[in-house]
Parts: C-alpha cells; structure tokens; sequence
C-alpha cells in the first residue's frame, strides 16, 4: 500500500498536478480514484490518473481549469466521441483520443453517470451522477462505476 500512495505522489509530482486538489479515494473496488473537482453538491469528476489540460497559456491541471473555468465539463464531452449509454436511467460513455484535438496529451474515457436511485426519493432521483475517467473503457468496465453511491 505505501508503494502505490508512494507512486501516486511521485506522479503528482512528475506531471505537475497540485495536490492539495487531489483526494485520493480509495475502496477495494475503485482503488486511488483521484477527486479531481467537485461541480456541484451532487456530481463530481474522478479520475483514475493525474489529467492534464492542453489551454492556449499552456498545460494546466484539469482541477485548475475547471475550477479556473478555462474549460467546463459540457466542452470537455463536447470534444470527445458517444461510445455507449445504458438503461439505467441515462449514463453515457464517452472516448477521447489525442489525434481528434488538443484537450489533452493522453487518450482516455469518461462516464457520465445517471443512475436512477433504487428507491424512490423526492429529493434523491439520481443514486449516482458523478463523472469518472477511466484509461481503458474496459477497466472495472467504466459503467461499473456508476454503481457506486
């Protein structure tokens, strides 16, 4: 465990992420999922890896250009390829790879998730509605985590 805590840290370093943004969530599942930024009270962007954003002052940390609003996550997706969605009340995956734009310098997929709660809930509609980046759309199989709560 501290070999992966102690790699996580190194590659913070390396790619010039900040880490006092970075919260490494950690389940026997989903280990080290990075919160990369939290949009609103009920959906935030996590990441198996540091993400780095390609913005015309240069590259940036995703959390810095979100939080910066150099980019929102509707141009992120704007700029990424429909892979799939499933009947689970609308999550939808999509890819994005380095030949298309700009983004950033790395392929990667994104799950917008939109799983509807199991039990009814006035105030609850969604039981997930976080957004997850994933290396591989086979990794976990990328709508496993919209399983999470």
């Amino acid at each position: 465990m501290k070999k992966i805590i102690t790699l996580t840290l190194i590659l913070l370093l390396l790619t010039g992420c900040k880490a006092k943004h970075l919260l490494i969530i950690s389940d026997e599942k989903y280990p080290n999922l990075l919160e990369i930024y939290k949009i609103n009270e009920k959906t935030t962007i996590y990441s198996e890896f540091a993400i780095n954003y390609h913005s015309s002052k240069g590259i940036i940390s995703l959390h810095d250009a979100l939080a910066n609003k150099n980019i929102t996550i509707e141009e992120i997706i704007d700029k990424m390829e429909l892979v799939n969605a499933i009947n689970d009340g609308g999550s939808i995956s999509f890819k994005y790879e380095v030949k298309m734009n700009n983004l950033a310098n790395q392929n990667f997929y994104l799950v917008s998730c939109k799983k509807l709660n199991n039990e009814y809930s006035d105030d609850k509609l969604y039981q997930n509605e976080n957004i997850y980046i994933s290396s591989s759309k086979d990794s976990y199989s990328i709508f496993d985590y919209c399983e999470q709560t």
